[in-house]
């Protein structure tokens, strides 16, 4: 094997680990010279074989249709519902089963999607060359002839002309038909005895006859058969031992939520697509989705958001709503009482959707690909537009704007980055973004990457090209770009800002556009994101301390429900206790607990305020307390300490919270003595 192929080879290889590799980090890898790495990368890249990005240093990258062979769909399928990863393992057992496959009985209740699977099945015999492209496929549905065995039997196996009373010339049957192919034969259990008996000899010999003909026959396909019975009474057991492989598929109700929310996104996608309109949804009509009770499974699931899309698209029609709205109060009773039902996975739920998210818009105008990012609010622009509009709405005024929009600016960056954790390839951004997008952030990285000495990992590259990608198409909607928090971030991070702005110009230049400051904001924000994600170190740990029998527990557990993380720790304290069986109950929990970064003390009144002393010196860790808390000083800090900020700027950012309480007091005074 020569170099240029050796070095081909490893490009290939670890294509899906590096976001492009220059010829010094392949030439490390290989143990060749830079040089001959670079001349021979240089010759794939005028052969065709390789893609080179701009800017220095130079990086290569393989093109996908040169790529690793193409994933199979049904191992694109099972990503999305790992509930099938064993009737997915099952089916691939029986199309590659020597010589021609094994026959197929798929169990499951009606509507859990077997016609489907079926279809899966048939694409992975033709991806693995079991059957050839155009091969047979044929689904026939035993209970469309339930009432007639006689027809029944004619159409799977074929009639002899003068057979029967009506049978005026020679017909093929199914298995006829489906030669070198599949027949799928749902609701088997309709099939007669006699029809079963004819269907075993058939398994058994690959032979059969027509109805009235004696002359045997061979057919080469492959069976598939599906029931919503119990086989072994609804099924001859000399049919049922003739199929040696049994699937089961699981009902809706026990698919994971993430499985669900696949499904009910996909199906919003298609009614998207199928009225070329857009959709918004809410959070709520989501969760009442998720959680209803839908006894038919996946069949009723997308016929009922067929029929709520219907309703809705009716009123857009008549001018009823400005645009095609989905809320919970629009669904069905049978449907809305979901959302009581989901009252428990409240966490989970915040966590999957974004919990300040609240509407999702499926768009016929974005790919048809499934993508982590597919909800419009993920990026910053719509994030800060809809949560000025919630807030303006609700009556809060411009000093309490201010100050929600600070820190949830902040966490949701955390989130964005956070969400990319599924660590989209460069392959698979070029089939989401444009090409020019990835080349610029490839420029960009290179910068930052040399200013701030950070090595960017795939996680903030694909959140960072989303980004990039959001920003444009917000430019070439001639859409205004606004960061209410500029002039803050700006004191508290001039370096990366000063950056940011160099970025800026970076991303201007490249498009050959305008861009504003406030944009560069929004670029410092990745940068410290990166710094917080990229520490290994521990967080800090908030402990609330207050007297009473569940005073703390109550506070910490609303804290934690609202940042949707068991986080917070606590120590009720009864009235009838001593201080020292409190600091006992402290020492304790700081064992179980432990955190090199430190810990912060929420308490209210008396001796409390001396225990951070006392664990300071005790355990040689930071500690702080504040006395006086309040859920506010809670939330605060706890939403500070997730997200990986030192003791002390939580501690400050918490006392924070006094002057704001304090100033928000004098001005509603101010206000009601006018």
């Amino acid at each position: 094997m020569n170099n240029k192929t050796k070095i081909y080879q490893k490009l290939i290889e670890l294509s899906d680990d590096y976001n492009g590799i220059d010829a010094q980090t392949l030439a490390s890898i290989l143990g060749m010279s830079r040089s001959n790495v670079s001349h021979q990368l240089n010759q794939l890249y005028k052969e065709g074989k390789v893609i080179k990005s701009s800017g220095r240093p130079v990086l290569f990258f393989v093109p996908d249709n040169i790529k690793k062979k193409k994933e199979k769909e049904m191992d694109q399928f099972v990503k999305h519902n790992p509930s099938l990863k064993q009737a997915i393992e099952q089916a691939k057992a029986a199309i590659l089963y020597p010589p021609k496959g094994l026959p197929t009985l798929i169990l499951g209740e009606t509507g859990v999607g077997k016609s489907m699977f079926v279809s899966l099945m048939y694409q992975y015999a033709v991806d693995m060359k079991i059957l050839e492209k155009n091969s047979p496929f044929i689904s026939f549905n035993c209970a469309d002839y339930s009432n007639t065995p006689q027809l029944l039997v004619s159409q799977l196996f074929g009639v002899k002309k003068g057979a029967y009373t009506g049978a005026d010339s020679d017909k093929k049957g199914l298995i006829e038909k489906a030669d070198g192919g599949i027949l799928f034969l749902d609701e088997v259990h309709r099939l007669p005895p006699e029809g079963q008996e004819s269907l075993f000899t058939f398994l058994d010999s690959k032979t059969f006859r027509r109805v009235g003909d004696p002359t045997l026959r061979t057919s080469n396909v492959f069976i598939i058969a599906a029931t919503t019975e119990d086989p072994n009474s609804s099924l001859l057991q000399t049919f049922i031992r003739r199929i040696p492989m049994m699937i089961t598929i699981p009902p809706l109700k026990e698919r994971s939520l993430d499985e669900k929310l696949y499904l009910i996104k996909y199906f919003f996608k298609q009614e998207s697509l199928q009225l070329n309109k857009e959709i918004y949804v809410s959070y709520n009509a989501i969760k009442a989705f998720l959680f209803y009770d839908c006894p038919n499974n996946i069949g009723q699931l997308k016929s009922d958001i067929q029929i709520v899309c219907a309703k809705a698209y009716s009123k857009f029609l008549t001018n009823l709503n400005k645009d095609i709205r989905i809320e919970i109060r629009t669904l069905p009773s049978y449907i809305r009482e979901g959302l009581l039902k989901g009252e428990e996975e409240n966490v989970a739920l915040s966590d999957k959707l974004g919990g300040e998210i609240e509407f999702f818009k499926f768009s016929p105008h974005i790919k048809q690909k499934e993508s982590p990012f597919s909800s419009n609010s993920d990026n910053i622009y719509n994030f800060i537009e809809q949560k000025l509009m919630q807030l303006k709405c609700k009556g809060f005024s411009e000093i309490d704007i201010e100050y929600i929009l600070q820190e949830d600016i902040f966490n949701h960056f955390q989130k964005y980055v956070k969400g990319t954790s599924l660590s989209i390839n460069k392959k698979d951004l070029l089939d989401l973004l444009e090409e020019d997008i990835i080349h610029c952030v490839d420029k960009v990285i290179h910068f930052i990457c040399s200013k701030l000495n950070l090595h960017f990992n795939k996680n903030l590259y694909t959140a960072l090209a989303l980004h990039i990608d959001a920003l444009m198409k917000r430019i070439r909607s001639n859409k205004s770009i606004i960061n209410p928090q500029l002039e803050k971030i700006k004191q508290s991070y001039p370096k990366e800002f000063m950056i940011a702005l160099q970025v800026k110009k970076i991303i201007s230049d490249f498009f050959h556009c305008t861009i504003s400051e406030d944009e560069a904001g929004y670029l410092t924000l990745f940068f410290i994101q990166k710094e917080r994600i990229d520490q290994k170190s521990d967080k800090v740990k908030v402990i609330l301390i207050f007297h009473g029998e569940s005073t703390a527990k109550s506070m910490a557990q609303i804290a934690n429900k609202l940042v949707g993380e068991e986080y917070a720790l606590w120590i009720d304290a009864p009235f009838d206790s001593t201080p020292s069986e409190t600091l006992d109950s402290l020492r304790e929990l700081v064992r179980k607990n432990p955190s090199l970064a430190g810990y912060l003390l929420l308490v209210d009144m008396g001796s409390f305020t001396s225990f951070s002393e006392i664990i300071k010196k005790e355990f040689q860790v930071p500690v702080k307390s504040i006395a006086l808390s309040s859920t506010l000083h809670v939330m605060e800090a706890v939403k500070k300490a997730i997200s990986g900020f030192s003791l002390e700027e939580i501690y400050q950012s918490v006392l924070f919270v006094n002057s704001y309480q304090k100033n928000d007091s004098t001005l509603k005074n101010t206000k009601s003595q006018k």
